[in-house]
């Protein structure tokens, strides 16, 4: 068992361990971006990534106030993804979920169990997981973006 200050020195290492591990691998887009801390440029959709001592986790996150908005935003996201072909289909979804702070979300997610970041033995398979899904979804986000924040039927603005 560790401390809470040995705990967060070893997810510090973990999570730079990854940022450098990532650093040289190029984004579909040309845009700049951070793998770690990815921007989806939409309001309210995030890219998140988790791992602790049961899993790792990716997962595209919807956190429209709105009920309705979020289910429409989700839907289009399921048939972009069920269209593309992209390895983002194999996912889990929850349409209806809780974020950290209690908010309702809806998920698109894939996790990893079991691993542990407090074992650095687990590092290279937590990290290529997380790498894996992390291209998966960078891919999948520069083809469809556009489509995701300008589809009318799903509208991101809450009102």
């Amino acid at each position: 068992m560790y401390s809470k200050q040995e705990a967060a020195v070893i997810r510090h290492r973990f999570w730079t361990a990854l940022g450098k591990y990532l650093a040289p691998i190029p984004f579909a887009g040309n845009e700049k971006q951070n793998w770690i801390n990815y921007k989806t440029g939409i309001k309210n959709i995030f890219f998140k990534t988790f791992a602790d001592n049961k899993k790792a986790s990716a997962c595209i996150e919807l956190a429209m106030a709105s009920e309705e908005q979020r289910e429409k935003k989700f839907h289009l996201l399921l048939n972009l993804i069920k269209q593309s072909g992209s390895s983002l289909k194999d996912w889990q979804t929850e349409k209806k979920s809780y974020n950290e702070q209690g908010k309702p979300v809806a998920l698109i997610y894939m996790d990893l169990y079991p691993v542990n970041i407090y074992k650095e033995e687990d590092w290279p398979l937590v990290i290529g997981f997380l790498k894996e899904k992390m291209i998966a979804f960078d891919a999948f986000w520069t083809q469809y973006k556009d489509i995701i924040e300008h589809d009318p039927g799903a509208n991101c603005i809450d009102k």
